[in-house]
């Protein structure tokens, strides 16, 4: 199952499935990181903070960004 969620000017995407909580985790964030940083770095961040609290990489590797990732 793949999911994409909507996101200003792209899409994420996750190449499988992933848990609610570690989803929720990265996507809570993913937004947050967007106030200081562009979406790709916004999301390499997200990536990297799921990583310390759920550290199995299927919890958050899943993800990609389609789309304009550098445009502010």
């Amino acid at each position: 199952m793949t999911k994409l969620v909507y996101v200003i000017g792209g899409l994420r995407q996750t190449l499988w499935s992933i848990p609610d909580a570690p989803t929720a985790l990265l996507m809570k964030q993913f937004y947050e990181n967007l106030k200081h940083y562009d979406k790709a770095q916004a999301l390499c961040q997200a990536m990297l903070k799921t990583l310390e609290k759920a550290a199995h990489f299927r919890n958050w590797a899943a993800f990609t960004l389609i789309g304009e990732a550098f445009v502010n």
